[in-house]
């Protein structure tokens, strides 16, 4: 009996889908999440093949969160946002976001529904241009992360 439940055990876990972060440096405090990079899927299960949603890191410094520490009443060491971006109108919004204190522990965090997504486009010659040309063609981020993991 005991050998049976271990190995459902081990089934269990071998059939579990595991998603690791690879985070890739973009910026001074800035890391977009290559392996999260995939064609969106709307609230009712449609893929779009024109919109990409990824999670991008950054890392607090300079007080860029003072207000919303305040709120918080904590301290933020990182915010993930979970991005899309529009290829075709060339716009982006924030699907998700989530605050993290300097342990690590999620402080706050907040995921839109489709109707509440805000659309804004992407300034040219601007990081999120930078940004949006690193996501739309994974290609050169996989070039950096290579570049950047070299020893």
């Amino acid at each position: 009996m005991k050998n049976l439940f271990l190995i459902l055990i081990v089934f269990l876990i071998l059939c579990m889908k595991v998603y690791a972060s690879t985070w890739v440096q973009v910026g001074d405090n800035y890391f977009i999440d290559k392996n999260s990079i995939e064609y969106y899927i709307n609230d009712m299960g449609e893929t779009q093949y024109n919109k990409k949603i990824y999670w991008m890191k950054t890392i607090n410094v300079n007080d860029s969160y003072k207000q919303i520490e305040k709120d918080l009443e904590k301290n933020i060491s990182y915010v993930l946002t979970q991005n899309i971006i529009d290829i075709t109108l060339k716009k982006i919004t924030v699907k998700a976001i989530i605050f993290y204190d300097e342990d690590g522990n999620a402080i706050f965090n907040h995921t839109r529904k489709e109707r509440e997504l805000n659309w804004e486009a992407i300034a040219p010659n601007s990081n999120g241009e930078y940004w949006f040309e690193l996501v739309k063609s994974p290609r050169y981020l996989n070039k950096m992360y290579k570049m950047q993991n070299k020893k």
